[in-house]
């Protein structure tokens, strides 16, 4: 059943954004264009599906990249140095 605009509140919108905005739209039984002006009427001004898909993909590479246990930083605790792995193209 199509939900009307003053039926959807924030905490309900959060839960979607995991989704792409048209498939939320769909979900929702309303068009793109409504959901954006609701976004908007909650101060959403960008549909953060794309940069939690980002943060994800940051997150697991930086995950891949550190093994577990291995710290970066100076093991003697003098000076407070942070080792850095080489940067490779």
């Amino acid at each position: 059943r199509p939900m009307l605009n003053k039926e959807v509140k924030l905490d309900e919108l959060s839960k979607y954004f995991h989704l792409p905005e048209k498939a939320v739209a769909k979900e929702l039984g309303i068009c793109l264009t409504s959901l954006k002006k609701l976004c908007r009427s909650y101060g959403i001004t960008r549909w953060p599906f794309r940069k939690l898909k980002s943060l994800e993909r940051t997150m697991k590479k930086v995950q891949y990249e550190e093994p577990q246990g291995d710290s970066p930083v100076d093991p003697t605790g003098k000076g407070g140095e942070v080792k850095r792995k080489p940067y490779t193209v």
